[in-house]
């Protein structure tokens, strides 16, 4: 990594819960809202029980940082 793609990297951290295991979950590929929020609940084990606002309102933030 160079000393130019830093600053770049460090607008996005640190992370939310949500959107790390959001990230984590589009690693596999892409999911529509519902599946999204599925696999999260499944990966935390009905841990992390996203609502819609917070599944949305997360998207968002993640479309809007590119």
């Amino acid at each position: 990594m160079t000393k130019s793609s830093r600053p770049q990297i460090d607008a996005f951290l640190p992370l939310s819960p949500t959107i790390f295991h959001m990230l984590l979950a589009l690693g596999e590929g892409e999911r529509h809202g519902h599946a999204l929020k599925c696999e999260i609940l499944r990966r935390t084990g009905g841990k992390r029980n996203l609502g819609s606002g917070a599944l949305y309102g997360s998207i968002d933030k993640m479309r809007s940082k590119g």
